[in-house]
């Protein structure tokens, strides 16, 4: 209910030089969560590294998976905002991959969630700067809210944390009625997906 997105670990390495990270780029398991021909995002930040140039370390990245998944096709770099989806489209259009340097630590992570999970379903329609319902949640949860008193809120605007409230009392699953990149993975087990969904509509 709070988070933006949930990445899921792919690998975890030591690289001070490009060649390093090359090769292990071409071990990270892309298979498991990539595809064959599915497009592919980049998104790469380094930092306090010596691997410092973010283009060159998304150009031996890319490497990696097109050596392991030729058919892949590898899109522009991502925004750390970027957020393609609307809210009545699919949850992802392409496959985002995380590749954060941080003290020459590589970690790359796949993006589970597509669209950013503040995309419940719900919205029919965007009023001028929005308050996300993830940060609304927040908000409520900050707040000490157990959906057990009554919540008031006079100056409620659009009604994002009055709807996250009643969701939240009333137990209904955040994004139950969306889809998520990990459900397009090669080996999604859709049948346990349909599953959790059940179970959620049955709280």
């Amino acid at each position: 209910r709070l988070a933006s997105r949930v990445l899921v670990r792919l690998a975890s390495f030591a690289a001070r030089d490009f060649a390093t990270l090359e090769k292990q780029a071409a071990r990270v398991p892309w298979a498991s969560v990539i595809a064959p021909g599915m497009r592919v995002r980049l998104r790469v930040t380094c930092r306090k590294s010596r691997l410092y140039h973010s283009d060159a370390v998304a150009e031996r990245v890319a490497r990696g998976i097109t050596g392991a998944l030729p058919t892949v096709v590898i899109e522009g770099r991502a925004r750390d905002d970027e957020d393609e989806s609307s809210e009545d489209g699919p949850a992802v259009a392409s496959q985002l991959i995380v590749v954060r340097i941080d003290r020459d630590q590589c970690t790359i992570s796949a993006d589970s969630s597509g669209a950013l999970l503040h995309r419940r379903g719900w919205r029919q329609a965007v009023a001028k700067a929005p308050l996300r319902e993830t940060l609304a949640a927040l908000m409520l949860a900050g707040l000490g809210w157990d959906g057990t008193e009554p919540l008031v809120d006079p100056f409620c605007g659009s009604g994002t944390i009055g709807i996250e409230a009643a969701l939240f009392a009333r137990r209904i699953a955040p994004g139950l009625h969306r889809s998520f990149a990990m459900e397009q993975w090669p080996h999604a087990v859709t049948a346990d997906y349909a599953r959790v969904r059940e179970s959620a509509q049955a709280m």
